[in-house]
């Protein structure tokens, strides 16, 4: 219980935390590199590279959601099933979108 409720109160300081770097349209992240708000036209010319980069672009969220609830749960309940579980995810949501990103940079 106190592994739950330790990770709600970290969970509800991030997103606290997170709102004021959303109220800049540049904020630096490392160093001298920033971040600057996109356009809707912009948006719509990044997504759909193409069939392949949009399909390993899914599935690696997907695994990566996967991950993190098997991370959550290894976690809260000192499980190394859990943990090797979340390892498996992790290393298919890493090869997926780095397929994502390939396909997309290409345009394929």
């Amino acid at each position: 219980m106190k592994k739950l409720l330790a990770s709600t109160a970290l969970v509800g300081a991030l997103l606290a935390s997170s709102g004021a770097m959303a109220i800049e349209s540049k904020s630096p992240i490392f160093g001298k590199a920033a971040t600057s708000l996109t356009s809707i036209d912009q948006n719509k010319s990044t997504v759909g590279k193409g069939y392949y980069a949009d399909y390993y672009g899914y599935y690696g969220y997907l695994y990566s959601y996967y991950a993190y609830y098997y991370a959550y749960y290894g976690y809260a309940y000192s499980n190394t099933n859990y943990y090797y579980y979340a390892y498996s995810y992790s290393s298919s949501a890493t090869n997926y979108l780095y397929y994502a990103y390939y396909y997309s940079y290409y345009g394929i």
